[in-house]
This record gives C-alpha cells, structure tokens and sequence, in this order.
C-alpha cells in the first residue's frame, strides 16, 4: 500500500511543510559537494573549528624514528648512504608525501564542486637540496629544500579551461602547500626526562 504525503499530514500544513523541509534539506544533503557541506557547518559553527592536529614521534636508535599519527605509524628513516637503516622515507621525502597527497584531496574536493569528473590522479614531485645547508658548511644555503616542482596527472574528459580553473583553485586551497609557501609560525621548547 502506498500512502501519500498529503494522506499522512492529514491537512496539517506546519507538518506538510516540516516534512517538505527535511525532504529538501536530505535531498540538497546528498547533492552538495563536500566543500560546500563543510562550509554551511563551518558557517553554522557545527563543525570544530580551529582543529588541531597531533602528531608523536619517538627516536628508535639512529636515525630511525617512529611517527604516531591518530590510529597510525610511519617509520622514517635515512638511506644507507647517511648511516641509517633505510627501514622508511626520509623527513624530508615525508615533506613531499604530505604536499602530493594533499594535492590528490585538494583536487577531488574542488573537482567535485566544480562538477568535474575525476578518474585516476597522482603527483609527481621532484625537491632539490643542498646539503650544504643541513651540514652548516654555508650559512646562505637553506637547510631545507631549495625548490619543489611537480606534475599532476589526471583523468578527466574536463576541458583544458576547466582543468586550469581547478588548477588555479588546488594552488590557492590545498593546506599543505599553503604550510610550505608562507612563513608558519613554530615554535619548540626542550624538556628534560628523567633516566
């Protein structure tokens, strides 16, 4: 038996349109993009905001460390050839990871907003060092990377136009280049422990 709307408001029209509501607001729910369902909970204030993310790491000997991120652990490590054990990525390698797999998000999240179809993307990034700098033999030579190129591949029948209006919005939204492209405020204090 199929009952109507109309059959089950029984003429009660601040039901009716209740009803209509929430229909409209589940319907709506399901179409709209992740960015925007962020934004109306972030504008609501039903989403935390600031939020902050932690991380732990703990020296295993060496240059081994162990990376506790939420449920999950990273290992990093220097290759042989700099006297670790090469049981994982190097910090610096882990830089680039964090920047490749944020660009992968930050495309699915504006792509889907702008209503353009994604098959397979990846990114390909290449950061160039003078360990000069790390070794403090030149105090004019950065520490940390010089520069960081990369190539992002992806599967769309999106026109050219399109791909570069998603481009242009990936470079200004996505977190981790943000972090590696203005200066971040950090800070470290040193805390003894007990043998």
């Amino acid at each position: 038996m199929v009952v109507g709307l109309a059959e089950v408001v029984r003429g009660d029209n601040n039901l009716y349109l209740r009803v209509l509501e929430n229909l409209e607001r589940h319907v709506m729910g399901k179409k709209q993009s992740l960015l925007k369902q962020t934004q109306k909970k972030l504008l609501d204030g039903k989403a935390i905001n600031p939020i902050k993310v932690v991380i732990e790491s703990k020296n295993q000997g060496g240059f081994q460390t162990k990376i506790l991120i939420r449920d999950h652990e990273i290992i990093s490590d220097q290759p042989f050839g700099f006297n670790g054990q090469n049981k994982g990525p190097k910090p610096s390698e882990l830089v680039l990871a964090a920047l490749a797999a944020c660009q992968e998000t930050t495309y699915r999240i504006f792509a889907e907003d702008m209503g353009i179809e994604i098959g397979e993307i990846s990114v390909q990034l290449k950061g160039t060092q003078d360990l000069r700098g790390f070794m403090a033999l030149d105090e004019k030579i950065p520490a940390g990377f010089t520069n960081i190129v990369g190539q992002i591949f992806i599967q769309s029948d999106a026109t050219e136009e399109e791909l570069e209006l998603l481009r242009q919005r990936v470079d200004q939204y996505c977190p981790v280049l943000d972090d590696l492209r203005r200066p971040v405020d950090v800070s470290f204090s040193i805390k003894r422990r007990s043998n």
